[in-house]
Parts: structure tokens; C-alpha cells; sequence
């Protein structure tokens, strides 16, 4: 028979002693434990952060600390079980738990001492000691889940809250406490352990790991916007710390990819456009030259993502890469023509015989060139591909403008600037 004495700071309240008693010799006669003597002292944190001092040495609050007077090789228990009555009533404001459960939680965690049961067992203490694996936070992880799931990019989402679902359902919809879900998780074998608890829940119980999926054949679906989204109204919304969020995974690493190649295009555009300048000055030796030289590039480059704007096509790693081409095959053009159209301005009266000369010779050389290349970048829509698709498709269309404006707009150009150039 196991006998329970209660004695209480008669400054604190006094828990009920048939409580103390039942849950003290649950706990015992459930681990085969015949006969003993246990005595319950509940006090203040000041009696219990000495008893750390003293027989611990550690200076830390403690809720409740468990000494056992006989040998532990006897089946008989004589123990003494201290537990802090205002730490027992701050833990239960902390989990959002009634402050008798969280009393009969310490009982239970004194007794468990007695039979074998150490404070660094992790698979029991996981639920006493971590921040999220305790029905209280473990409320909040379901509102993430809940909140991810009804984002129109979300797909399939993952998380503890999954696996307190099942068992949820297993304890017929019930909710499920604090010391439930310790017990069940020092107990569950560990094959399940390993499916249901380790790919969303740390060792130790103080990081949680969401899945989270997205379509990426959404067509609004926008990844910078989009983690963006969920960083602030993880922290604005549902109350998380901004050091708490932790974004990371695919979607992340490519997002982060793109928006590199996004800054890296505008400035790299940017720079190609003045060294082409700066090389069509050394070249030509002309001012006017060199921007109409030029026109014929930025034109059709700005038209196809100008184009790919319109019809909503965001930038990636493969059209990312078709204003560069057609800046490079459109400037190439651009100085055959005007190099064939600066040495026939020399031999020929008038620059518009020049212009219909470069244009039965060079012109026409450009034009072979630049419907071979037409074709060829077309054929890619032929893919099954999307980002292949439109690759192909825009730089197609890309080198059309660029063929288009350096046979209309720069013979005009040239034949504008040189108008009064007339041999005599």
C-alpha cells in the first residue's frame, strides 16, 4: 500500500490531498510498485531553487524536484516529491492549461522519479521541457498549417499538426493534453516515431519543420510576393517573433536564384549598352553613329520583354537570357551594315544609292542570317517545355524585330544623318 502525506506553505493554497493521493498511487501501483511511503511538499520557488543550490548546484528555478530516501534497489518507495506551487501556476498561464492539471502534471513527473524515470530522459521530458510539443503551442502550429493551406499557391502541407490530426482521431476527437502527448511519445514505437514525429518535430522539441508545396503550374504565382506573404503574416498575423521564421527549401534557394539574375539583368543591360556606345565611338568616330547604331538593339530587346510584360510571363533562368542574345546577334548586324554603308558612301553620289547598295549586299546577308535564326528558335516551340517553349517562341520573335528594325529604321537613320553628303 502506498501512503501519501501532504504538507503545504501556509502562505500558499493547499492542493487537494485525495488528488495528491490518487494520481501518486496511480502512478506507482501502474509500475508495479507494492508498498512506501511518499510525502508531497508543496512550497515556494525559493524553497526549491535552494534545494538546486544545495543538492544540484545549479542556480535555476525548478518546478519540481524529487528525492528518493530508500535504495533503489528496494521495491518499497520512501521519497519525498517538492513542487513549487508558483511555478506550477506560471507553467499553467504559459501552456494555457487549468492550473490543477498542471499540478497533477508535476505529482506525475515527482512519481515517475521514483521508479527509474530521470530529468534527462528526453522522450518523456519533451513535453514539459520544450517550447512546442505542448497542447498549448502545438495550437498555434495548427493555425500555421490551417493558415499555408489556404493559400491559393499551397499544395500539399505537412506538419506536427498532420500528425496530432491522426491522433486526434485514434482518441475519438478528443483533445489531447500535455502529459498525453509526452506519454505517447517515450511510448510510440519508433519505426512510427521516425514517419509521424521526426521529419516535422526536433529532438528536443524546440523547432517544428513545415512542408510546404506549392503548384508551380499555378499562373498567378508569384515566389518573392509569395514569401514575403507568409514571413509577414506569420509574424503580424499569427504572432510569431520575425527570429522565429525560417523560410528555406526549393522554392526559397530558386526565388533567390531569380531575384539575382533580376538585378543582375537591369545592371548588366545597363553596363552592355554603354561599353556597345562607347565601342561604336572608338569605332565609327561618331556621336550619331553610334546611338543610331544602337536603336536597333535596345528596340528589340525592350520590345520582347516589353511583350513578355503584357502577357504576364514572368522572368527565369531561361527567358532571362533573351534580351542578351538579341543585344548580341542585333549589334552584330548592326555593324556589317554600317560598315558596308561607310564604304559605299564613299564611291557613290548620293547616300541613297549607298543605302540601296548595303541593302542588296549586307541587307541581304543579315536577312538569310536572321531568318535562319527565326527558324531555328521557333522550332523550340515544338517542346513540351514550357520555359523551353517560351525561349524559343521570344527569341524568334526578338530576332524578327532586330532583323525588321536594322533593314527599315537604320538604313533611315543613316540616310537621315547623311542627307547632305552628296559627292560632287
Amino acid at each position: 500500500m502506498i501512503n501519501v502525506s501532504v504538507d503545504c506553505d501556509p502562505v500558499l493554497d493547499s492542493p487537494n490531498e485525495k488528488m495528491v493521493t490518487d494520481f501518486a498511487s496511480s502512478v506507482l501501483n501502474n509500475h508495479e510498485t507494492p508498498g512506501g511511503e511518499v510525502t508531497f511538499i508543496f512550497g515556494s520557488d525559493e524553497l526549491l531553487s535552494d534545494l538546486k543550490k544545495e543538492f544540484f548546484h545549479k542556480d535555476q528555478w525548478a518546478d519540481v524536484i524529487a528525492f528518493r530516501l530508500n535504495d533503489t534497489e528496494e521495491k518499497d518507495v520512501e521519497g519525498e516529491v517538492y513542487i513549487s506551487l508558483p511555478r506550477a501556476k506560471e507553467n499553467a498561464a504559459s501552456f494555457g492549461e487549468p492550473f490543477e492539471k498542471e499540478v497533477a502534471r508535476l505529482i506525475i513527473h515527482g512519481c515517475l522519479h521514483f521508479v527509474g524515470f530521470d530529468d534527462e530522459t528526453e522522450e518523456y521530458d519533451i513535453g514539459a521541457d520544450s517550447y512546442w510539443y505542448n497542447s498549448f503551442r502545438l495550437k498555434t502550429v495548427a493555425a500555421i498549417h490551417d493558415y499555408l493551406e489556404s493559400l491559393d499557391e499551397a499544395g500539399k502541407v505537412l506538419s506536427i499538426a498532420t500528425t496530432v490530426d491522426v491522433m486526434k482521431i485514434l482518441n475519438d476527437d478528443e483533445e489531447l493534453d500535455t502529459f498525453f502527448l509526452s506519454l505517447l511519445y517515450k511510448k510510440i514505437p519508433q519505426d512510427i516515431k521516425e514517419a509521424l514525429f521526426d521529419p516535422y518535430l526536433s529532438a528536443d522539441g524546440n523547432q517544428i519543420r513545415i512542408s510546404f508545396r506549392v503548384f508551380e503550374s499555378y499562373p498567378e504565382l508569384q515566389r518573392n510576393a509569395l514569401i514575403n506573404k507568409i514571413k509577414t503574416d506569420l509574424v503580424e498575423t499569427l504572432g510569431l517573433e520575425a527570429s522565429q521564421v525560417k523560410l528555406t527549401g526549393l522554392l526559397v534557394l530558386y526565388n533567390n536564384v531569380l531575384q539575382s539574375l533580376f538585378r543582375s539583368q537591369i545592371l548588366t543591360i545597363g553596363v552592355v549598352f554603354l561599353a556597345i556606345m562607347a565601342m561604336f565611338l572608338v569605332l565609327f568616330r561618331s556621336l550619331k553613329i553610334a546611338f543610331v547604331a544602337i536603336l536597333p538593339s535596345m528596340l528589340a530587346s525592350g520590345s520582347v520583354l516589353g511583350l513578355m510584360g503584357w502577357l504576364s510571363i514572368p522572368l527565369d533562368v531561361m527567358t532571362i537570357t533573351i534580351a542578351a542574345i538579341c543585344i548580341g546577334i542585333g549589334v552584330d548586324h548592326s555593324i556589317h551594315y554600317i560598315h558596308r554603308f561607310r564604304s559605299e558612301i564613299k564611291r557613290q553620289a548620293s547616300a541613297r544609292i549607298a543605302i540601296e547598295i548595303s541593302h542588296a549586299s549586307t541587307g541581304k546577308a543579315i536577312y538569310y542570317t536572321s531568318v535562319i535564326f527565326v527558324v531555328g528558335f521557333s522550332i523550340l516551340g515544338l517542346s513540351n517545355f514550357i520555359p523551353t517553349i517560351y525561349f524559343g517562341v521570344f527569341t524568334a520573335f526578338a530576332m524578327l524585330v532586330s532583323l525588321i528594325a536594322n533593314l527599315t529604321l537604320l538604313p533611315l537613320l543613316l540616310l537621315s544623318i547623311n542627307s547632305g553628303k552628296i559627292k560632287r
